[in-house]
């Protein structure tokens, strides 16, 4: 038989004795320690950098931070191995108190962004830590629309989360930016579409400075987005809104009627047909109408029989290729729909 080894026992990693005072909330000890010269407070015995100032906002060991804080050689604003300051760690955890501790503190960059791109507000936001919030924006050092790695603002990230309450207190700052996009889905307003955020929506619309109108960066409506994301109550604010024009197009000269024909959102179309602003026969740059859209997106009954019956609607409407609904129909195999187009009286077969 094989003879096997065990493998080697491995010593516990203990941590260093400024490290455990640090780690167990000793003020005392650790300011003794501080000031000892012969104490490396960075190393551990695993040779790797400690971060304790890190370890003591995360635990909310408040005088310990507070004694660290006043070390010069502690570096309030530096990333630890997850790329994230001391205020990150504080804010991560809802320790409210190190919050305001490090806040208090000149030392503190509270407009440093962790690894990723996002400062501590966008954190606080994205999280929902409303009180933290509250603290972020009464601090002057703060800028409101600062945007992360991808150009998103503390904004976005409320409206993205659906953190009503943090929205609002946004709102309530003077130097807020409301037309700001992202590299994702555009504007605050966006994000809250997109997501289906009805009260957040309710919110943003109320603001004087908002535009219901904007593009996203892709070059949506809002209506656009409800539309494609099946976002059916959306739609109806949207639609009650008269600064909205229901009859936008998107760069490829989509309509919202077209987009939600298309993507299959029934209630959507619905909706959108009883609009007596809407034009179910404004086409795109390929010269196609929304009953295209629906015959070329899928097997959409419900749908292209309310198009069928709306006599505002030209069934044999032609594509830039000279193509009808009818042909795509026939190309996709669509039996069912087929029936209900050789039975509409004005169809032409030719």
């Amino acid at each position: 038989s094989v003879h096997m080894r065990k493998p080697p026992t491995l010593a516990p990693v203990v941590p260093t004795p400024f490290a455990r005072a640090c780690y167990e909330g000793h003020v005392e000890v650790v300011k003794m320690l501080l000031a000892d010269a012969r104490i490396n407070i960075f190393e551990s015995h695993t040779k790797e950098k400690l971060f304790v100032l890190h370890t003591a906002c995360k635990g909310g060991l408040v005088e310990v931070v507070k004694a660290l804080l006043e070390d010069g050689r502690i570096n309030p604003n530096e990333w630890n191995k997850q790329g994230i300051t001391p205020l990150h760690s504080a804010c991560i955890f809802k320790q409210v108190e190190c919050v305001k501790t490090l806040l208090a503190c000149d030392r503190v960059d509270p407009t440093t962004k962790s690894i990723r791109g996002g400062t501590v507000l966008h954190r606080a936001c994205l999280e929902g830590f409303t009180e933290i919030v509250t603290l972020l924006v009464q601090d002057e050092r703060i800028d409101m629309n600062t945007q992360d790695a991808m150009g998103a603002t503390p904004l976005h990230a409320a409206c993205m989360e659906g953190r009503v309450e943090i929205t609002k207190i946004l709102l309530q700052h003077p130097k807020i930016d409301l037309t700001i996009k992202d590299c994702r889905v555009g504007t605050p307003l966006h994000c809250a579409c997109t997501e289906g955020n009805l009260e957040i929506l309710k919110v943003l619309l109320q603001h004087e400075n908002i535009d219901p109108t904007c593009f996203s960066g892709p070059g949506k409506t809002l209506l656009h987005c409800c539309c494609l994301f099946g976002k059916t109550e959306i739609a109806k604010v949207l639609l009650l809104d008269p600064r909205c024009d229901p009859n936008a197009k998107n760069p490829a000269g989509d309509t919202p009627l077209y987009c939600a024909s298309s993507e299959g959102h029934k209630e959507i179309v619905q909706l959108l047909l009883h609009d007596s602003r809407v034009d179910p026969e404004i086409k795109n740059s390929n010269d196609e109408t929304p009953i295209h859209g629906a015959c070329q997106g899928g097997n959409y009954v419900s749908i292209i029989k309310m198009l069928l019956v709306d006599n505002r609607i030209n069934i044999n409407a032609r594509r830039a290729d000279n193509s009808t609904a009818l042909h795509t129909i026939c190309s996709k195999g669509h039996v069912a729909l087929l029936k209900m187009f050789l039975d509409h009286p004005a169809i032409d077969v030719t």
